[in-house]
C-alpha cells in the first residue's frame, strides 16, 4: 500500500499516451502562428500594392480585371468599382486589341513580359504612353490563374526625350552651319596666302624667301583652324551619340607622317621634327583626312607643349600580335610632360592638365576628338609622361593584310 498512489500518478505522467495530445497542442499553436504570420505577410503585401507609386492590377487567364489599386484609379481615371469585372480592353484602344491575347498566350506559357512599352487609353479617351511588365500569379498548387500588371507612365519621359533629339538635332544644324561660315573666310585666306606663295617663289632674295617662309606658316596655320573645327564637330557628334561617317580609302601612314611634319616644321624653328620607321609602307582602309588630324593634333601638341623646344620624334612600326596586324603610331616630346595622377584625364573633353592651365593657351578638345577618331577606326590612343621630362601618345590602328587589301580593292 505503501506509496502506491505515488508510483501510480507518476506512470500516469510519463505514459505514452499522454505525450501526443501534448504534440498535438504544440503543432496546433504552431500551425496559429504560421497561419497569423501568413496572414499578417498579406495585409503588407496588400497595403504596398495599395499605396505603390505605380499602378498594379490584376486579371485571370479571360482578360477579366480582378484587382485594381489606387495608382490605376488615378493613372487611367477608373474606380476599382468601376474597373473590376471589366475586361481590360476597357483601357487598350481598339488598334491594340491585339496585344491582349499575344500577352495572354505568354502568360499561360509561364512568361513573363517585362518593360513592354505601349498605349493605353484613360476614361476620358486621351491616350498614355507606359511601361508595362506583366508577370504570371499561380495559386497554392502552382497553377498558373492570372496575371499582375505592373504600369508606369513614361509619356513625360518620352516627351523628354523627343525634346533631347530636338535640341541635339538643332546644335548640329548650329555647329554645321558655324563651321561653315567660318571655314568660308579661312578657305578665301588659304587661297590668297598660296597665291602669294607662288609669286613670292619667282624672288630670289633673301627678303623673297622669308616671304614665302612667311605664306607657308600662313597656309598651315589655317589648315590648323579647319582641323580645330573639325574636330569640334567631330566631338559634338559623339558627345550625342552619333558615330563618325567615316571616308576609308587605302591610306599609306608613311607618306602621310612626312607630309604632316613637313607642314608642322615651318611652325617652329626651336623644335627639330624627326621621323622613324621600321616600314616602308603602313596601308590600311582610313579615313585620310581624319588621320591627318590625329597626327597635326599630336604633334601641335608636342610643339606647343615644348616651350624650351628640342625634338619630336614620330615613330613609326609594325605590331603582329595573335589579335592580327597593326600600325603603331607614335609621337615623343621633350616638354614640360602631365601629372600623373592627370594623365587619363587628358583625353576627357574640355579637360587641362593642372600643370598648363594659365599658362599655355587651349581648348582641351583636340585629344578628346584625337581619341575618338582613333578609336572608331577599331584602335587605341594612350600617353605616358614623365612630368618635366617627356610625354609619348601611342596610336595603335589595324592594318590590311595583302589578302585584304585584294578584296578591299575589287
Amino acid at each position: 500500500m505503501q506509496s502506491a498512489s505515488g508510483p501510480a500518478w507518476w506512470v500516469v505522467a510519463q505514459s505514452p499516451c499522454r505525450q501526443p495530445a501534448r504534440e498535438r497542442e504544440v503543432g496546433a499553436d504552431r500551425a496559429i502562428a504560421l497561419r497569423q504570420r501568413g496572414e499578417e505577410a498579406k495585409a503588407r503585401l496588400a497595403a504596398i500594392v495599395e499605396f505603390s507609386e505605380d499602378a498594379i492590377v490584376s486579371k485571370d487567364l479571360t482578360g477579366v480585371i480582378t484587382s485594381w489599386n489606387r495608382s490605376a484609379e488615378r493613372l487611367f481615371g477608373y474606380t476599382a468599382q468601376e474597373a473590376i469585372g471589366q475586361p481590360i480592353t476597357l483601357i487598350i484602344p481598339a488598334d491594340r486589341r491585339w496585344e491582349e491575347q499575344r500577352i495572354l498566350d505568354a502568360i499561360r506559357q509561364g512568361q513573363t513580359v517585362e518593360h513592354f512599352e505601349t498605349v493605353r487609353q484613360r476614361k476620358d479617351g486621351t491616350l498614355l504612353e507606359i511601361s508595362v511588365t506583366i508577370s504570371p500569379i499561380r495559386n497554392e498548387r502552382g497553377t498558373i490563374i492570372g496575371a499582375s500588371k505592373i504600369a508606369r507612365d513614361v509619356t513625360e519621359r518620352r516627351q523628354l526625350e523627343a525634346a533631347q533629339r530636338a535640341l541635339e538635332q538643332a546644335r548640329e544644324e548650329f555647329l554645321a552651319a558655324a563651321a561653315h561660315d567660318l571655314k568660308t573666310p579661312l578657305t578665301t585666306i588659304k587661297g590668297l596666302a598660296q597665291l602669294q606663295q607662288r609669286r613670292a617663289a619667282a624672288l630670289t632674295t633673301p627678303a623673297g624667301e622669308r616671304l614665302v617662309g612667311a605664306l607657308r606658316q600662313i597656309d598651315t596655320l589655317v589648315n590648323d583652324a579647319v582641323a580645330q573645327i573639325d574636330a569640334l564637330l567631330d566631338v559634338a557628334r559623339l558627345q550625342t551619340g552619333q558615330p563618325l561617317s567615316l571616308e576609308r580609302t587605302e591610306v599609306d601612314l608613311v607618306p602621310l607622317a612626312r607630309a604632316q611634319m613637313a607642314r608642322h616644321q615651318v611652325m617652329s624653328t626651336q623644335h627639330t621634327l624627326r621621323l622613324r620607321t621600321q616600314a616602308d609602307t603602313l596601308v590600311g582602309r582610313w579615313d585620310r583626312q581624319r588621320l591627318e588630324r590625329v597626327l597635326g593634333n599630336l604633334l601641335s601638341n608636342a610643339i606647343k607643349y615644348s616651350p624650351q623646344g628640342g625634338p619630336v620624334t614620330v615613330t613609326l612600326r609594325q605590331e603582329a600580335p595573335s589579335s592580327g596586324r597593326w600600325a603603331v603610331l607614335a609621337v615623343r616630346d621633350r616638354g614640360i610632360g602631365i601629372p600623373p595622377a592627370e594623365v587619363d584625364r587628358v583625353f576627357e573633353p574640355h579637360y587641362r592638365a593642372s600643370n598648363v592651365q594659365g599658362r599655355i593657351d587651349g581648348t582641351g578638345i583636340g585629344l578628346a576628338g584625337t581619341k575618338q577618331i582613333v578609336e572608331q577606326h577599331g584602335g587605341t590612343l594612350t600617353a605616358v609622361s614623365r612630368q618635366g621630362r617627356e610625354t609619348i601618345f601611342t596610336v595603335r590602328l589595324p592594318i590590311l593584310g595583302e589578302e585584304e587589301l585584294r578584296d578591299a580593292r575589287d
